[in-house]
């Protein structure tokens, strides 16, 4: 009995050991909530998709930190707004395809960006688009609702860099 008592305190002190050691991080349904570097923002995003994915990003990525991200990729992340994306000032790539957000007006201040991706989403109007002038790729293909016009005046400047919705070929 007192070597199955010992075994256990022993496997126990090696187990809580290796927990020790180890990096771990705290996930629900495959988006990280806690990491022990402590780099995760503390709902800085309104969106639960967009907190997740960015928390992922840091998780994977522990030299970065929120102001020196310069690449976010976030498809199919249930995403439907984007408050609090202009605190990703460093930002030059984005893609935010085949998610549900309708309003860009949060990438007004991501003045970097170079390559946006948001195909597949509820886009309306692209505007704030025209004050990017770093913007050398746009992919808004599957965006039935932006009319032809705004993709017009985006075209002169991007050329064939800019991909259209079906309905504006």
């Amino acid at each position: 009995m007192m070597i199955k008592k010992s075994g256990i305190v022993l496997f126990t002190a090696l187990f809580l050991t290796a927990c020790h050691l180890s990096p771990y991080s705290i996930s629900v349904n495959d988006n990280i909530v806690f990491s022990p570097q402590g780099q995760l923002p503390e709902e800085d995003f309104s969106d639960p998709g967009l907190q997740a994915c960015v928390n992922n990003y840091l998780n994977d990525n522990p030299d970065e930190s929120m102001q020196s991200m310069s690449l976010l990729s976030c498809p199919d992340a249930g995403i439907t707004t984007l408050a609090g994306l202009e605190q990703l000032g460093n930002l030059s790539l984005l893609d935010l395809s085949n998610n549900n957000i309708s309003d860009l007006g949060p990438l007004r201040e991501l003045e970097r960006l170079r390559v946006l991706r948001v195909s597949n989403n509820q886009i309306r109007n692209i505007g704030v688009l025209d004050d990017l002038s770093l913007l050398n790729f746009i992919d808004l293909s599957g965006n039935a609702s932006i009319t032809c016009r705004q993709l017009d005046r985006l075209e002169d400047r991007l050329g064939n860099t800019l991909r259209r919705p079906l309905s504006c070929l």
